[in-house]
């Protein structure tokens, strides 16, 4: 039993890839970081197997596989699963950066700035998509793309209104920059300009949870903290960012 507790631990730890920002600490949002999240708001039954083994399968399609035909061993997971979870569930993190593409159009030479694409404009608005292209284990993924229990589809609502319609850059350096994201190519927007985003958002509370054979979707509400345009894929290279409130 020590070795599956032990297991336990090290597969369901938390997604780590985190930011560090003033003292505060940010997780990639993810399907795996936002399942973790509707256990720290009680939004599911602990009590039900059929949520547990699924928090399994997303989390570590692994274990799943190789024990969810074993009737004890996987009863003292299920066990081990749900002590953790009422343990530390209240402290998982609350805290996401979404990382996205975002198309820009030509340089307004007026404005001092590159517009953003018509279909990718955000004027006052307060809502994200979260799109998440993380690679899910072949064994899990159908039955996991399928479930209505943790949903791929998840939209953050701003309390926080805010716009985002165009870019300022100087226009001594817009030209270099033109030539510099020129050089790279994404999937799917292979003949645009394109700038990676980072939104850091602060999630209060879900506020609905839709369910849909097709698209169960999942709202979350809280605040907007801050967006970062970039010029690389890497995101190193920061091109202008607009910090919303103060961290504490």
């Amino acid at each position: 039993m020590r070795l599956f507790l032990s297991l336990l631990f090290i597969l369901f730890s938390f997604d780590v890839r985190a930011e560090e920002n003033e003292s505060v600490n940010y997780v990639t949002a993810t399907q795996k970081s936002i399942a973790d999240l509707t256990w720290r708001y009680n939004f599911h039954d602990m009590n039900s197997n059929a949520i547990i083994d699924e928090y399994i399968m997303l989390k570590n399609c692994g274990l799943y596989d190789a024990y969810i035909n074993e009737d004890f061993e996987w009863q003292r997971i299920r066990k081990g699963l749900r002590n953790k979870l009422k343990k530390e569930s209240a402290s998982f993190p609350d805290r996401f950066e979404i990382n996205a593409l975002i198309p820009i159009g030509r340089y307004d030479f007026d404005l001092g700035a590159f517009h953003i694409q018509e279909d990718a404009k955000l004027d006052n608005a307060g809502a994200i998509i979260l799109p998440f292209d993380e690679k899910l284990d072949q064994k899990c993924a159908t039955k996991i793309i399928g479930s209505d229990l943790f949903p791929r589809f998840v939209k953050f609502i701003a309390d926080n209104r805010f716009s985002m319609t165009h870019i300022p850059v100087a226009r001594d350096k817009a030209q270099s920059l033109i030539a510099t994201i020129r050089k790279y190519r994404y999937e799917g927007y292979e003949n645009q300009r394109v700038l990676p985003v980072r939104f850091r958002i602060k999630v209060n509370s879900i506020e609905d949870y839709r369910k849909n054979v097709i698209a169960s979707e999942l709202i979350l509400r809280g605040q907007l903290d801050e967006i970062v345009f970039f010029q690389d894929p890497d995101m190193t290279q920061e091109i202008w960012s607009k910090s919303f409130k103060v961290l504490n």
